[in-house]
């Protein structure tokens, strides 16, 4: 796990756009869950969304599933809730 950990802090330092790669993640987990707050376990609430914002939230959906590849940790809680709403949506 270090190796890997000193991997990404010189893939950073060499890459900078690299390195905002945890800031524009942060930024779309907001902009989800924005997008899936009106999302309620009912049969009917995916209905009750606009085209644009079952269009938002099926675009971040997929830039969320390549969190793997990210070191994601500090937003399992927020994964979590996430992921409960996409189960919704």
């Amino acid at each position: 796990m270090r190796e890997v950990a000193g991997l990404r802090k010189e893939v950073e330092r060499d890459f900078p756009m690299f390195g905002r790669i945890q800031t524009n993640f942060r930024n779309i987990l907001y902009a989800l869950e924005g997008a899936c707050a009106n999302l309620e376990p009912r049969d009917d609430s995916y209905q009750k969304l606009n085209w644009e914002t079952k269009q938002k939230i099926l675009l971040y959906e997929s830039v969320v599933a390549t969190s793997l590849l990210l070191d994601a940790r500090e937003y399992d809680e927020q994964l979590s809730e996430i992921y409960r709403l996409l189960g919704i949506f």
